[in-house]
């Protein structure tokens, strides 16, 4: 039996990257049984279980659950842990198990130390980075950069990393012969964060009216709070917060898509899933000019040339 620990969208009913990543890997074991751990520190204090056809999800505390934990992390022949952070919920008893998989999704400490997070914290998961590129059985990484990085950083060999990216949909082909070029629609679907730099995408919006504008946002208020930092007169910005499913009605009617990111370690290593779900439905990206992650050659619009008009004005 195979025992994974993460989020499960059944579960948390979120369906941020993570989650859709943890869904996209459990695809892969469709026709297995196996069994999701929700191992929370301080929630769950009443063990919750639910059953979805071979899969048995069970959220859990930590604390109070602890040799449940022990018991189903010894009987499992597998153990596939997801993000460096449920590992440190898995601990110390996943030190001991023999075939651990650990899918770090990204360079957890230089993002706590991007956000400025406490000291404490960012010694705390620089020891579990350690532990798990010492102890696991196999590291699962989304793109070779991120590979690399690790192999550099640890000294590891190079078998014990393999690298799996995701792509949460295959490519449509007839979107993407058929997409109207001219329709000059920009579109952003994602969350607010400090990395997602939304501020730069609205300054963008503010100072090219020839565009439309459609933001796909998890939170409207926060949203409405950065878009009075500039003035949209004679701008045409639309503003929404859909279910994830009907996104991609959105991607459709959109021409050019943005992914601002940083030049910095997270990025180079990282494999956006909104640069991704660009890709899937034709949509050209605008983005900064460096390379994101193993998407060499890709074809795109740099900031800068959206700056100064170098856009394309008839369909490509």
């Amino acid at each position: 039996m195979i025992t994974f620990i993460g989020p499960h969208v059944k579960a948390t009913g979120s369906n941020d990257g993570v989650t859709s990543r943890v869904m996209a890997i459990d695809s892969l074991f469709a026709a297995q049984k196996r069994t999701y751990l929700s191992i929370s520190f301080t929630k769950h204090i009443f063990m919750e279980k639910y059953i979805d056809n071979e899969c048995t999800i069970i959220k859990c505390n930590y604390f109070i659950h602890f040799f449940f934990v022990l018991y189903m992390i010894a009987r499992s022949r597998y153990v596939y842990i997801h993000t460096m952070m449920n590992y440190l919920r898995s601990m110390p008893i996943i030190i001991f198990k023999q075939h651990v998989i650990v899918d770090i999704h990204g360079v957890l400490v230089d993002e706590l130390k991007y956000n400025g997070a406490p000291r404490w914290k960012i010694i705390l998961y620089t020891f579990v980075e350690k532990l798990i590129t010492r102890y696991s059985f196999k590291i699962i990484c989304v793109t070779n950069q991120m590979k690399k990085y690790y192999i550099d950083k640890f000294k590891i060999s190079n078998n014990k990393i393999e690298v799996l990216p995701i792509f949460s949909q295959s490519v449509d082909f007839n979107l993407v012969k058929n997409k109207d070029y001219d329709m000059k629609t920009i579109i952003y679907a994602g969350n607010l964060d400090k990395w997602q730099r939304v501020d730069e995408m609205l300054k963008l919006a503010s100072t090219h009216p020839q565009f439309r504008y459609q933001f796909l946002v998890s939170n409207i208020d926060e949203f409405k709070k950065k878009m009075d930092k500039f003035c949209f007169d004679n701008i045409i910005l639309n503003y929404d917060s859909v279910p994830k499913e009907k996104v991609i009605d959105y991607y459709k009617q959109a021409s050019f898509g943005f992914v601002i990111r940083d030049n910095n370690i997270l990025n180079k290593v990282s494999c956006p899933t909104k640069l991704v779900e660009y890709i899937c439905n034709g949509i050209i990206p605008i983005m900064n000019d460096f390379q994101l992650g193993d998407f060499k050659g890709l074809r795109y619009i740099s900031v800068e040339k959206f700056n100064n008009g170098n856009i394309p004005t008839e369909n490509i």
